[in-house]
């Protein structure tokens, strides 16, 4: 009876063919596409795909195994449409490729139950008695000897404010050590190990704010890359991408003014000066940050630098105070 309604050797040979373009290929190559496609192609590639892995229309049942990669099918079909609709991260995926990164990982093999080991009771323990020779306990306690995975729940006190019986019983070597940490006024836990305090290499703080650059950085460029090839042929995304180019433009010209005031603290004056002249590319037309580059060269001595910075600062904006001081220390010399 299950051969009669197995899935017709039709059927499962288009399953095999998509399935096996998962493990380790690109969305283009799931989609069988090329890389240059239009939105409309995937589009209708991913359609085609979805009506032939229809169950509906199969010639019988499939069987769990066939279920199954039907599933990673259609989840790897979810992840391209993802990828691929969106400009931005297509942009992004395009150039991971262009690394020899951004291909899918291994298909993963199909899921067995998991057999729970028994732990063997050691020669050296005592031999566990019956529990009706065992006198009646007012609160019951799990079995801590049959799963290292379970705590052994505390004593309730009575209203005395006896806890019970205070002497240990045998140990077995199977119980783990509770993992509950201590509470915060009292020692450590008996049998507990306490966490070890992670201390921050030096300059870590510096070290975050550069890598936050450079991923600022790649976005700026994506984006700025998604307006000048106007990759979606929605124009109302395109105003949106504009205006998410100013922010991004605006917030490299924050940090890089951040870091370059930190350089300036502590004298570092070529760094400050590349990050000064990273914010002036971030924001062209913005007199102060011009005026900062500007006294950065005076103060490294490149006076052609400031001097050209200076006037540009002051062709922006005239009454640019910082600017003319730069240019008034240069006319000393």
């Amino acid at each position: 009876m299950a051969e009669l309604n197995a899935l017709s050797t039709e059927d499962r040979v288009a399953i095999d063919r998509v399935y096996e373009r998962l493990s380790g290929r690109t969305h283009y190559e799931v989609l069988a596409v090329s890389p240059d496609s239009s939105w409309e192609a995937i589009t209708q590639a991913v359609r085609d795909l979805r009506k032939r892995l229809d169950v509906t229309r199969f010639v019988g049942v499939p069987t769990e195994e066939y279920s199954r990669r039907i599933e990673l099918v259609l989840r790897a079909l979810d992840q391209a449409v993802e990828v691929l609709g969106d400009p931005v991260r297509r942009f992004l995926y395009d150039q991971q490729l262009r690394r020899g990164e951004g291909r899918r990982e291994e298909t993963p093999s199909p899921v067995r139950p998991a057999v729970t080991p028994i732990p063997r009771r050691p020669s050296g323990a005592p031999p566990r008695m019956d529990p009706g020779s065992q006198a009646p306990d007012p609160v019951a306690r799990p079995p801590a000897g049959d799963s290292p995975l379970v705590v052994p729940a505390p004593l309730r006190k009575d209203a005395a404010g006896t806890g019970g019986s205070s002497a240990p019983g045998p140990r077995s070597s199977n119980n783990r050590p509770s993992m509950i940490p201590p509470p915060p006024s009292g020692g450590a836990r008996l049998g507990s190990v306490a966490p070890t305090p992670m201390l921050a290499p030096p300059n870590a703080e510096r070290r975050d704010l550069d890598s936050l650059l450079v991923e600022v950085e790649r976005i700026a460029v994506s984006v700025q890359f998604c307006i000048a090839q106007i990759l979606d042929p929605q124009a109302a995304r395109v105003s949106a991408l504009e205006n998410a180019g100013q922010a991004l433009a605006d917030t490299r010209a924050a940090l890089a003014s951040i870091q370059a005031r930190r350089d300036e603290e502590a004298g570092r004056w070529h760094e400050a000066t590349a990050n000064w002249l990273r914010a002036t590319r971030a924001r062209p037309r913005d007199a102060v940050l011009l005026a900062r580059l500007a006294e950065c060269h005076h103060r490294m001595g490149d006076l052609q630098a400031a001097d050209d910075v200076a006037r540009r600062a002051l062709a922006v904006d005239s009454g640019c105070e910082a600017a003319k001081a730069v240019l008034t220390a240069l006319s000393r010399r």
